[in-house]
């Protein structure tokens, strides 16, 4: 196993994220993830205006409500 594919692996596997690493993961800029925690299209912890984490289920249901509101304006 190489070492892109065992890193790709574990960060699927991580049940939280930095807003890097899951930008990283879905191919995105670290800013589109902030984005879309701050304007609460993606849930997250958050403190002190600081993005501390989001959970793998916040990540999945963010990118399943991207991808509805893709194919609905397709």
């Amino acid at each position: 196993m190489s070492a892109t594919s065992d890193r790709f692996d574990r960060l699927l596997a991580a049940e939280w994220y930095t807003p890097e690493q899951l930008a990283d993961l879905v191919d995105m800029t670290p800013n589109a993830v902030r984005t879309a925690v701050y304007e609460n299209r993606l849930q997250a912890r958050v403190v002190d205006g600081h993005i501390i984490e989001i959970s793998r289920d916040a990540a999945i249901d963010w990118l399943k409500n991207r991808a509805q509101q893709e194919s609905a304006t397709s």
